[in-house]
């Protein structure tokens, strides 16, 4: 009777052993972030190296909207890409005269801006629903033109603008269902961009 108690009582120590290391490991493995896809929308503001914007003929400051794809890693590293689209504050619009598809006159304003790809990596710290992150990349500018949109005999006027590398800290918060806001300083690192803020939104899956 005694040896079926002892036997007993040490089945039952070994599967409390057992199954305290199982929650174990599971608590462990569910601390650990996973590997996450995101998609990210930003819009903001990006300042112009003064002397190349007066040359250029437009103001000191564009107006940027970033869309982009992120890999967050388990070890909480990222690395990103996507694009960007510049709007200039143009100085020298210029008007034509425009036939539509249909026949119909109007008259259109040129509008001045640029496009540009970029890619990036960094760290991110995430603690609760806090999030930061620092990133460094660059950034590969072109099409950066002044145009008369859907005007196919108007031309278009070179904006001799270029951007490169740079670095981007940011600050935000991500909730359960994946969706995160964010406020992120740009500074540029060459090129004729300087720094700027922007809002940024996200979505992980």
């Amino acid at each position: 009777m005694n040896n079926l108690k002892k036997t007993s009582l040490s089945a039952a120590g070994i599967a409390a052993l057992v199954l305290s290391s199982t929650l174990s490991a599971n608590e462990q493995q569910q601390q650990l972030p996973l590997a996450k896809n995101v998609f990210v929308a930003a819009i903001g503001q990006i300042g112009i190296d003064s002397e190349s914007a007066d040359n250029e003929y437009i103001d000191d400051s564009a107006m940027v909207i970033r869309l982009g794809w992120e890999r967050e890693s388990s070890k909480q590293f990222l690395f990103g890409l996507g694009v960007n689209f510049y709007s200039y504050d143009d100085k020298a619009s210029t008007s034509a005269r425009v036939v539509d598809a249909f026949g119909n006159e109007s008259t259109k304003d040129s509008s001045a801006g640029a496009m540009g790809i970029y890619g990036e990596a960094g760290y991110l710290y995430r603690k609760g629903v806090f999030e930061a992150k620092l990133v460094g990349g660059i950034d590969l500018m072109f099409a950066s033109e002044r145009s008369i949109p859907n005007c196919t005999d108007c031309g278009s006027e070179k904006i001799d603008l270029s951007s490169g590398f740079y670095l981007r800290p940011e600050l935000g918060f991500r909730a359960a269902n994946g969706f995160g806001m964010g406020l992120a300083y740009t500074g540029h690192l060459g090129g004729d961009l300087t720094s700027g803020l922007s809002l940024t939104a996200s979505y992980q899956y």
